[in-house]
């Protein structure tokens, strides 16, 4: 006796089943096999009658097992839309079962939904939710400068999420002339500010980093592109934030695109910050300090620097720079005397691999102000000034 499974949906534009805007329909693709990533075998059609405007196809699967495929087509039978995604679970990682596409509908008329796929696991038959929906449904924030959702400086972070392949999100933000900004995006799961990573241009070791999924850029309001990151969230099983920083030369509004690769689909948080300076960036706004005395600063944003004075009576002095906050940075103390000749300099270096620590030590003959400089990656620090024996 042989037994012959069912098709749930029919195989062609003819017998396609029936779907309503907004209402997910399940299916299933019988007999596909284990062939690799080519479709073969069963595929399901859907119809459904469309008005003008946009709106989103798409699949989810269950299972974290199998490759499927979205293909759209118009009542004449021209492709409109193509969408693919693999899904699996491999060593606990899940990867994201999901896909979509957008089609922007200038005919009302019916149109049709093909979804097919094969199964990597060795079984039968792949399970899945098909539905269409008006995109302005699936789309949290504005996809250009002129639909931008509004945030503000120092406001709570924002949520939002890639929905689809290709889908980006525009955010306007007002900033200040002279001010310094923090410009942070997050994984949802994860807190912004629990870590930032600080780009170099010559970092040669993607091979380190995992989860590259979000990025973001910054435009001023005539559309030129004031910085671009894709640096990744994740390092060495460690969350960051992705942050990037930026000086506002002029009053104005400006718009912070978020976007995701290899059209992934992420939810986030973002939130722009004002930097204050705690300590002054020349020698005349210099913060006063003693011998014997320790203070506190933060490197703010990349190339900020923090000056100190110290009034010394002729002797031998030791300045120690140390990091306070967090591992994987350095900082840096340069001593000038007050003519601003450079003495000597020193720094606290705490990386993954290895450790450096260098104080600094200077004789003076005669009294008088010397000046120590701090610099190098956003990090909180001490600074210690003390006599040598």
């Amino acid at each position: 006796m042989t037994t012959t499974s069912m098709d749930d949906h029919g195989n062609s534009a003819e017998d396609a089943s029936q779907i309503e805007l907004g209402v997910p329909m399940s299916g299933e693709l019988e007999g596909v096999g284990d062939v690799g990533l080519e479709k073969v075998g069963d595929v399901d059609f859907f119809a459904i009658q469309l008005p003008e405007g946009d709106f989103v196809f798409e699949t989810e699967l269950p299972d974290l097992r199998g490759y499927t495929e979205i293909t759209v087509y118009d009542s004449n039978g021209g492709q409109v839309g193509l969408a693919s995604s693999l899904s699996y679970d491999y060593e606990d990682y899940e990867y994201l079962v999901w896909e979509s596409t957008l089609i922007s509908v200038t005919t009302a008329g019916v149109y049709y939904m093909e979804v097919g796929g094969v199964w990597k696991s060795g079984l039968e038959s792949i399970n899945y939710t098909a539905v269409v929906v008006p995109a302005r449904e699936r789309d949290d924030h504005g996809n250009s400068p002129q639909d931008a959702t509004v945030i503000f400086v120092q406001s709570l972070p924002t949520q939002g999420s890639i929905e689809r392949p290709g889908d980006v999100d525009f955010f306007q933000v007002n900033l200040t002339a002279g001010n310094h900004y923090k410009f942070q995006v997050a994984q949802s799961n994860y807190q912004l500010a629990l870590m930032e990573i600080e780009e170099e241009e010559d970092e040669d070791e993607d091979y380190f980093f995992k989860d590259a999924v979000l990025t973001m850029t910054l435009y001023d309001s005539n559309g030129t592109e004031l910085f671009f990151s894709d640096y990744p969230l994740v390092f060495f099983e460690h969350p960051y934030a992705l942050t990037k920083y930026h000086y506002s030369p002029t009053d104005g509004v400006y718009y912070w695109k978020v976007a995701a690769q290899e059209g992934k689909k992420k939810s986030y948080r973002l939130k722009v910050e004002l930097l204050i300076d705690d300590h002054g960036n020349t020698r005349e706004s210099a913060t006063s300090m003693v011998e014997g005395e320790t203070v506190t600063g933060k490197i703010n944003y990349p190339r900020d620097e923090d000056f100190f004075s110290i009034d010394l009576k002729a002797g031998s002095y030791t300045f120690i720079p140390r990091i306070t906050e967090h591992l994987n940075a350095g900082i840096y103390v340069s001593v000038f005397d007050s003519d601003g000749d450079q003495l000597d300099w020193g720094w606290d270096e705490q990386y993954y691999f290895n450790d450096h620590h260098e104080p600094v030590h200077v004789v003076t003959d005669a009294d008088g102000l010397l000046y120590a400089k701090m610099t190098g990656n956003v990090v909180q620090y001490s600074l210690e000034v003390f006599a040598s024996p």
